[in-house]
């Protein structure tokens, strides 16, 4: 911010510099002053003028890409939060309800002899609340997001699926699931306390 502003500062000064120039040369002024334009180098004269035209237009070229680069990424980060805000709240929503008949589903449609990948039951419904998972990372690699809040997001997609494999592979046995599944709980809701705060900073 502090190299930004110098650069403008520095701009603006050789600009007017120029521009002053550029009307003592334009109106006559030191006719008028009573100096002697002999004195004066034409050919320096016409360089600064060149210059002090291309450093205006650079100014405004700077200014102007620099200001629409904040609001894009204002932008971004406000969506990416907003997605963000929503899948935090299907998974608590999905772990609430998945042993109540959702398991059972799962269960019936799940190949115990194959593995847990993408094909399975259980991956297929893991997986539905990070459908906007590529835009979300997108805007974490321009910049836009948190390094924290893309953490918490990141651990909890795979704790989710990590809870979601454990709720099927011990559908009889849901003593060993219900921990977890407070604990997912409750990552979840640490993490939807730290997007709140990211969400009130402006």
């Amino acid at each position: 911010m502090k190299k930004k502003t110098a650069f403008i500062t520095i701009t603006v000064i050789i600009a007017i510099t120029g521009a002053i120039y550029l009307l003592f040369d334009y109106y006559n002024i030191p006719t008028y002053l009573g100096l002697s334009t002999s004195n004066f180098n034409f050919e320096v004269m016409g360089i600064i003028s060149t210059f002090t035209i291309t450093a205006v237009v650079f100014l405004l070229t700077y200014c102007f890409v620099d200001a629409w680069s904040v609001r894009k990424q204002k932008n971004q980060k406000e969506i990416g939060l907003f997605l963000l805000s929503q899948v935090f709240s299907e998974c608590k929503t999905w772990t609430l309800r998945l042993h109540n008949g959702i398991i059972d589903t799962l269960v019936k449609k799940t190949d115990f002899n194959a593995y847990y990948d993408q094909n399975s039951p259980g991956y297929k419904f893991a997986q539905i609340p990070f459908e906007n998972e590529d835009l979300i990372m997108k805007y974490a690699e321009d910049g836009a997001l948190d390094k924290e809040i893309v953490e918490a997001f990141l651990k909890i997609k795979d704790d989710f699926h990590k809870h979601v494999s454990l709720s099927i592979t011990f559908f009889d046995h849901t003593e060993l699931v219900y921990p977890d599944e407070r604990t997912l709980v409750k990552e979840i809701e640490n993490a939807e306390e730290m997007l709140q705060r990211l969400q009130e900073v402006k």
